[in-house]
């Protein structure tokens, strides 16, 4: 996963629901725990999700390096 997706799903997603979390009249305390679990989840199934394919990259050896 790229920076850019990583900045995206685990601090401008979880900040914009806090934010509109404070918007509607949400406690702070609650605003911010929604908003860092948004963060936390959206972690969870990118690590659950992205893992599997990093791994199957790694996984293919090169013929170049055998011995």
């Amino acid at each position: 996963m790229s920076g850019q997706q990583m900045l995206k799903y685990h601090l401008v997603i979880p900040g914009a629901i806090f934010g509109l979390l404070l918007v509607i009249g949400v406690p702070l305390g609650t605003a911010l725990f929604v908003g860092m679990m948004t963060g936390c989840v959206g972690m969870v199934f990118m690590m659950a999700g992205g893992g599997h394919q990093s791994h199957a990259d790694h996984d293919v050896e090169d013929p170049a390096t055998r011995r």
